[in-house]
This record gives structure tokens, sequence and C-alpha cells, in this order.
């Protein structure tokens, strides 16, 4: 909510202007945390449609190595998985369209890393990965193609935290509006 912090949005010329928080929560009663799945309404006759606006990755984790895991890092140099955006709410198929940012940081002269992370223990509850897959979560982001995606899982023990293990599949990643695609990361 606006109040939270979570989100700022204005309207102008059908357009509404919103932003996709970069931290979204595994809750254990339902897909995402309140304002961060991004849809809208129209009127259609006596009743109202509302639409989904973005994808939405569900993320599962197996490996060799079980260790109690509090976030699940989603990278990309070359996508953007959260910040402001714009969606047309003029249009029959309104999508989530993410702004662009800066793609050379000014300090050294490298392609700025774009994420979003799961806080897995939000509510308290740890994934543990093993070998099976377990879920990790769901992470709302704009549809797209996705190349160089790379996942990374961090523990957290007492004020340390450290990277445990990171994964990057070979291929492209396609997600489209209003669906969920399973991303099993190993």
């Amino acid at each position: 909510s606006e109040k939270e912090g979570v989100c700022e949005q204005s309207v102008i010329d059908g357009k509404l202007n919103i932003s996709l928080t970069k931290g979204q929560q595994r809750v254990n009663n339902g897909l995402v945390r309140q304002n961060t799945l991004i849809m809208v309404a129209k009127a259609d006759g006596a009743s109202v449609v509302f639409k989904n606006t973005c994808a939405i990755a569900m993320i599962s984790v197996k490996g060799n190595n079980p260790v109690v895991t509090r976030h699940l890092y989603v990278n990309s140099p070359n996508a953007a998985l959260s910040g402001a955006g714009t969606v047309d709410m003029t249009s029959d198929n309104p999508v989530f369209v993410a702004a662009p940012i800066d793609e050379v940081a000014a300090n050294n002269n490298v392609i700025a890393t774009r994420y979003s992370y799961i806080d897995i223990d939000a509510k308290g509850t740890t994934i543990t990965p093993g070998a099976e897959y377990q879920l990790a979560g769901y992470l709302v982001m704009p549809a797209g193609t996705y190349n160089s995606l790379s996942f990374e899982l961090l523990s957290t023990v007492g004020d340390n935290k450290q990277y445990i293990q990171s994964y990057a599949p070979v291929k492209d990643i396609t997600l489209n509006v209003g669906k969920i695609r399973p991303l099993n990361i190993t």
C-alpha cells in the first residue's frame, strides 16, 4: 500500500503509473502479498472485470546441500524485474511495462543488475533445499522474455548473511501475462 511505501500510483491519459516492489513476501495462504500483483478493472456492462497485468514465476528449489534459506534473489542484467512502470488501462489486454533503468553503472561502467527477491522467512517459514523440489515462493514480474536470469539463495545466521548457491539456466525464460510459470531451480 502507499502507506507502507510499497507503491505510489497516478493515472494520466488512461495510463496507470505504478511501481512493482523488489521485495515480495512468501505467504502461506495465497500467491502474493497485497499490492504486489498489479491488476486493472474495466466496466463490462453491469459488471467489473479485473485483469492481471503481470506474470507470475512459481519458483521451486532443490540441492545437494540442505540448508535453511531466508531469501531467494532473482537477478537479470537485461530485463526489468521490478520498479516503476505503466499500464495502459485503455487496452483490451493491459500489460505492465517496466520503465527502463540506466544500463551502465556510473562508477565502474558495468551493466547494472536488476533484481527482485522472495522473503522466504517473512512468516516464520523457511525452506531447506534437498533431493526433492520444494516451493520457494511466487514472484510477480513484468511479462516478457528474460535472458540470463540467475537465482541466488541467501541464508542468514545471526547478523551474518551468506549466499549459499547460485544457478543460471542456459536458455531464455518467457513469462506471459496472467500465467503462472513453474521454474525449477537445481
